[in-house]
Protein backbone atom coordinates (compact mmCIF):
# COMPACT_ATOMS: atom_id res chain seq x y z
CA UNK A 1 0.00 0.00 0.00
CA UNK A 2 2.94 2.43 0.33
CA UNK A 3 3.21 2.74 -3.00
CA UNK A 4 -0.22 3.36 -3.52
CA UNK A 5 -0.23 6.14 -0.97
CA UNK A 6 2.70 7.54 -2.54
CA UNK A 7 1.23 7.95 -6.06
CA UNK A 8 -1.59 9.96 -4.37
CA UNK A 9 0.57 12.22 -2.74
CA UNK A 10 2.68 12.74 -6.02
CA UNK A 11 -0.96 13.39 -7.93
CA UNK A 12 -1.51 15.74 -4.41
CA UNK A 13 1.23 17.61 -5.41
CA UNK A 14 0.62 18.00 -8.92
CA UNK A 15 -2.77 19.04 -9.01
CA UNK A 16 -2.22 21.36 -6.13
CA UNK A 17 1.10 23.06 -6.12
CA UNK A 18 1.72 22.95 -10.20
CA UNK A 19 0.30 24.73 -12.98
CA UNK A 20 -3.59 24.45 -13.40
CA UNK A 21 -5.91 26.76 -11.08
CA UNK A 22 -6.35 26.45 -7.62
CA UNK A 23 -9.29 25.24 -6.24
CA UNK A 24 -12.15 27.91 -4.86
CA UNK A 25 -12.88 27.56 -1.07
CA UNK A 26 -16.20 26.01 -2.07
CA UNK A 27 -14.36 22.95 -3.88
CA UNK A 28 -13.23 21.84 -0.21
CA UNK A 29 -14.39 19.95 2.52
CA UNK A 30 -15.40 21.61 5.62
CA UNK A 31 -12.79 21.30 8.19
CA UNK A 32 -13.52 20.43 11.77
CA UNK A 33 -12.09 23.84 12.98
CA UNK A 34 -14.93 25.38 11.17
CA UNK A 35 -18.28 25.77 13.75
CA UNK A 36 -17.42 22.99 16.45
CA UNK A 37 -13.94 23.11 16.54
CA UNK A 38 -11.72 20.33 16.04
CA UNK A 39 -9.90 19.05 18.83
CA UNK A 40 -13.08 16.37 19.51
CA UNK A 41 -12.87 15.71 15.84
CA UNK A 42 -11.71 11.91 14.64
CA UNK A 43 -8.36 12.60 12.61
CA UNK A 44 -7.43 9.74 10.57
CA UNK A 45 -4.04 9.07 9.50
CA UNK A 46 -3.73 5.91 7.14
CA UNK A 47 -1.37 3.40 7.73
CA UNK A 48 1.31 3.06 4.86
CA UNK A 49 2.47 -0.68 4.66
CA UNK A 50 5.21 -2.59 1.69
CA UNK A 51 8.30 -0.08 1.00
CA UNK A 52 9.63 1.18 -1.88
CA UNK A 53 12.57 0.92 -3.00
CA UNK A 54 15.17 3.02 -0.78
CA UNK A 55 18.29 4.32 -2.31
CA UNK A 56 22.13 3.89 -1.03
CA UNK A 57 22.89 7.42 -1.20
CA UNK A 58 21.82 7.65 2.35
CA UNK A 59 23.80 4.70 3.28
CA UNK A 60 21.55 2.48 5.41
CA UNK A 61 19.74 -1.09 5.73
CA UNK A 62 16.44 -0.53 4.65
CA UNK A 63 15.33 -3.77 6.07
CA UNK A 64 16.75 -3.01 9.29
CA UNK A 65 14.83 0.11 9.36
CA UNK A 66 11.22 -1.08 8.19
CA UNK A 67 12.03 -3.93 11.10
CA UNK A 68 12.63 -1.08 13.80
CA UNK A 69 9.75 0.97 12.65
CA UNK A 70 7.61 -1.98 13.15
CA UNK A 71 3.42 -1.22 12.57
CA UNK A 72 3.01 2.27 13.79
CA UNK A 73 1.14 3.99 10.92
CA UNK A 74 3.50 6.65 9.87
CA UNK A 75 3.21 9.22 7.03
CA UNK A 76 6.57 11.32 6.95
CA UNK A 77 5.50 13.59 3.96
CA UNK A 78 8.01 14.95 1.68
CA UNK A 79 8.05 18.77 2.06
CA UNK A 80 7.65 19.35 -1.69
CA UNK A 81 8.39 23.37 -1.65
CA UNK A 82 10.24 26.07 0.79
CA UNK A 83 8.59 26.33 4.07
CA UNK A 84 9.30 28.27 6.93
CA UNK A 85 11.12 26.30 9.17
CA UNK A 86 11.63 26.68 13.22
CA UNK A 87 14.44 25.20 15.33
CA UNK A 88 17.56 23.58 14.18
CA UNK A 89 18.42 22.41 10.91
CA UNK A 90 19.96 19.36 12.23
CA UNK A 91 16.86 18.30 14.35
CA UNK A 92 16.48 14.40 15.44
CA UNK A 93 12.60 14.92 15.11
CA UNK A 94 10.37 16.58 12.56
CA UNK A 95 7.28 18.28 12.87
CA UNK A 96 4.92 18.95 10.34
CA UNK A 97 1.95 21.50 11.47
CA UNK A 98 -1.35 21.43 9.69
CA UNK A 99 -2.83 24.38 11.38
CA UNK A 100 -5.50 27.07 10.43
CA UNK A 101 -4.48 30.78 11.74
CA UNK A 102 -8.01 30.80 13.13
CA UNK A 103 -8.57 28.28 15.27
CA UNK A 104 -7.74 28.46 18.81
CA UNK A 105 -7.00 24.79 19.30
CA UNK A 106 -4.00 25.45 16.99
CA UNK A 107 -2.79 28.81 19.26
CA UNK A 108 -2.98 26.02 22.07
CA UNK A 109 -0.64 23.20 20.32
CA UNK A 110 1.71 25.60 18.73
CA UNK A 111 2.11 27.13 22.75
CA UNK A 112 2.80 23.23 23.63
CA UNK A 113 5.12 22.36 20.92
CA UNK A 114 7.04 25.30 21.83
CA UNK A 115 6.99 24.71 25.15
CA UNK A 116 8.88 21.05 24.23
CA UNK A 117 11.28 22.57 21.96
CA UNK A 118 12.35 24.71 24.79
CA UNK A 119 12.55 21.48 27.25
CA UNK A 120 14.52 19.93 24.49
CA UNK A 121 16.72 22.61 22.42
CA UNK A 122 17.85 21.53 19.25
CA UNK A 123 16.04 17.95 18.81
CA UNK A 124 12.79 19.49 17.34
CA UNK A 125 12.35 21.43 13.87
CA UNK A 126 8.87 22.46 12.87
CA UNK A 127 7.11 23.04 9.46
CA UNK A 128 3.45 24.52 9.45
CA UNK A 129 1.33 23.39 7.22
CA UNK A 130 -1.62 25.43 6.10
CA UNK A 131 -5.39 23.87 6.53
CA UNK A 132 -7.55 26.94 6.45
CA UNK A 133 -11.34 25.61 6.46
CA UNK A 134 -13.69 27.50 4.40
CA UNK A 135 -15.79 28.39 7.74
CA UNK A 136 -12.87 30.92 9.50
CA UNK A 137 -13.54 34.00 6.96
CA UNK A 138 -9.70 35.07 7.20
CA UNK A 139 -8.01 31.94 7.51
CA UNK A 140 -7.27 31.73 4.27
CA UNK A 141 -5.84 35.10 3.86
CA UNK A 142 -3.91 35.18 6.34
CA UNK A 143 -2.52 32.31 5.26
CA UNK A 144 -0.97 33.84 2.39
CA UNK A 145 -0.01 36.38 4.43
CA UNK A 146 2.00 34.22 6.40
CA UNK A 147 3.83 32.75 3.06
CA UNK A 148 4.34 36.59 2.06
CA UNK A 149 6.26 37.20 5.08
CA UNK A 150 8.28 33.51 4.76
CA UNK A 151 9.39 35.07 1.37
CA UNK A 152 9.84 38.65 1.56
CA UNK A 153 11.11 38.11 5.69
CA UNK A 154 12.36 35.61 6.44
CA UNK A 155 11.65 32.05 8.70
CA UNK A 156 11.71 33.83 11.89
CA UNK A 157 9.32 36.93 10.53
CA UNK A 158 7.08 34.01 9.40
CA UNK A 159 6.62 32.45 12.81
CA UNK A 160 6.82 35.69 14.91
CA UNK A 161 3.63 37.14 12.96
CA UNK A 162 1.74 33.60 13.66
CA UNK A 163 2.72 34.26 17.13
CA UNK A 164 1.00 37.57 17.02
CA UNK A 165 -2.13 37.15 15.23
CA UNK A 166 -2.86 33.90 17.40
CA UNK A 167 -4.25 36.39 20.20
CA UNK A 168 -6.47 38.21 17.91
CA UNK A 169 -7.71 35.05 16.18
CA UNK A 170 -11.12 35.68 17.25
CA UNK A 171 -11.86 39.13 16.30
CA UNK A 172 -9.43 38.59 13.03
CA UNK A 173 -10.64 41.51 10.44
CA UNK A 174 -8.93 42.29 7.17
CA UNK A 175 -7.97 46.10 8.72
CA UNK A 176 -6.19 44.17 11.51
CA UNK A 177 -4.31 41.28 9.30
CA UNK A 178 -2.88 44.25 7.46
CA UNK A 179 -1.87 45.94 10.73
CA UNK A 180 0.13 42.83 11.78
CA UNK A 181 1.63 42.18 8.61
CA UNK A 182 3.02 45.30 7.94
CA UNK A 183 4.15 45.04 11.49
CA UNK A 184 6.35 42.50 10.70
CA UNK A 185 7.90 44.55 8.26
CA UNK A 186 5.62 42.62 4.90
CA UNK A 187 5.57 45.34 2.26
CA UNK A 188 2.27 47.37 1.00
CA UNK A 189 3.19 45.53 -2.21
CA UNK A 190 3.24 42.21 -1.04
CA UNK A 191 0.71 42.15 1.15
CA UNK A 192 -1.60 43.33 -1.44
CA UNK A 193 -0.83 40.77 -3.55
CA UNK A 194 -1.42 38.08 -1.27
CA UNK A 195 -4.93 39.61 0.12
CA UNK A 196 -6.35 40.98 -3.59
CA UNK A 197 -4.30 38.90 -5.91
CA UNK A 198 -4.28 35.72 -4.00
CA UNK A 199 -0.53 35.21 -4.49
CA UNK A 200 0.92 31.73 -2.82
CA UNK A 201 -2.62 30.61 -3.25
CA UNK A 202 -0.91 27.35 -4.38
CA UNK A 203 0.74 27.08 -1.31
CA UNK A 204 -2.18 26.91 0.49
CA UNK A 205 -4.40 24.51 -1.05
CA UNK A 206 -1.24 22.00 -1.69
CA UNK A 207 -1.08 22.29 2.03
CA UNK A 208 -4.56 21.52 2.29
CA UNK A 209 -5.05 18.96 -0.43
CA UNK A 210 -2.01 16.92 1.00
CA UNK A 211 -3.91 16.79 4.33
CA UNK A 212 -6.82 15.80 3.02
CA UNK A 213 -4.94 12.98 1.10
CA UNK A 214 -3.42 11.81 4.31
CA UNK A 215 -6.51 11.75 6.15
CA UNK A 216 -6.40 14.76 7.97
CA UNK A 217 -9.78 16.23 8.56
CA UNK A 218 -9.15 18.47 11.00
CA UNK A 219 -6.80 21.14 12.94
CA UNK A 220 -4.32 21.07 14.85
CA UNK A 221 -2.60 17.86 13.17
CA UNK A 222 0.98 17.21 13.85
CA UNK A 223 3.17 14.69 12.39
CA UNK A 224 6.36 13.72 14.48
CA UNK A 225 8.36 12.13 12.03
CA UNK A 226 5.47 11.18 10.74
CA UNK A 227 3.62 10.03 13.38
CA UNK A 228 0.03 11.06 13.81
CA UNK A 229 -0.54 13.58 17.49
CA UNK A 230 -4.65 14.56 16.89
CA UNK A 231 -5.96 18.27 18.04
CA UNK A 232 -4.42 20.67 21.10
CA UNK A 233 -2.99 17.75 23.09
CA UNK A 234 -1.63 18.00 26.67
CA UNK A 235 2.54 18.49 26.92
CA UNK A 236 3.29 15.14 28.10
CA UNK A 237 1.09 13.48 25.21
CA UNK A 238 3.63 15.28 22.63
CA UNK A 239 6.32 14.76 25.08
CA UNK A 240 6.04 10.67 25.50
CA UNK A 241 5.84 10.46 21.48
CA UNK A 242 8.47 12.45 21.19
CA UNK A 243 10.44 10.70 23.47
CA UNK A 244 9.87 7.66 21.30
CA UNK A 245 10.64 9.29 18.30
CA UNK A 246 13.34 10.65 19.53
CA UNK A 247 14.87 6.95 20.82
CA UNK A 248 13.79 5.95 16.99
CA UNK A 249 16.00 8.57 15.63
CA UNK A 250 19.06 7.42 17.51
CA UNK A 251 18.51 3.60 16.22
CA UNK A 252 18.31 5.24 13.06
CA UNK A 253 21.64 7.11 13.10
CA UNK A 254 23.24 3.38 14.12
CA UNK A 255 22.14 2.11 11.25
CA UNK A 256 24.63 4.90 9.26
CA UNK A 257 22.50 7.65 9.22
CA UNK A 258 24.04 11.22 9.81
CA UNK A 259 22.70 13.46 12.56
CA UNK A 260 19.50 15.71 10.77
CA UNK A 261 19.03 12.82 7.82
CA UNK A 262 17.00 11.25 10.03
CA UNK A 263 13.26 12.73 8.65
CA UNK A 264 15.48 12.17 4.64
CA UNK A 265 15.58 8.47 5.50
CA UNK A 266 12.51 8.05 6.85
CA UNK A 267 11.13 9.91 3.72
CA UNK A 268 13.32 7.63 1.24
CA UNK A 269 12.22 4.21 2.84
CA UNK A 270 8.49 5.55 2.83
CA UNK A 271 8.45 7.05 -0.84
CA UNK A 272 11.64 6.31 -2.59
CA UNK A 273 14.20 8.42 -4.54
CA UNK A 274 10.91 10.37 -5.87
CA UNK A 275 10.33 11.60 -2.40
CA UNK A 276 13.83 12.85 -1.42
CA UNK A 277 13.62 15.01 -4.95
CA UNK A 278 10.42 16.78 -3.43
CA UNK A 279 12.68 17.33 -0.64
CA UNK A 280 14.82 19.82 -3.01
CA UNK A 281 15.04 23.36 -1.23
CA UNK A 282 14.34 22.18 2.14
CA UNK A 283 16.82 21.49 5.32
Amino acid sequence: MRSTFFFLLVLAFATACGGGASPKSSDLPANSSSGAESQNEQTTLKATEDASPAGSELGFDEAALEALLGDEPRAPLPLNRKRARLGAADAEVTILFFSDLECPYCAIAMRTIRELMERYPGKIRLYQLHYPPPGHVHADGAARVAEAIRVERGDAAFYEFISELHPDRERLSEGRLRELALSAGLSEAALDGALDEYHFDDEVRGDTAIGRIIGIRGTPASLLNGRLVPGAQSLETFEKVFLEELEIARKIRDLGVARGDEYRALVKLYFGSEGLEAMQGND
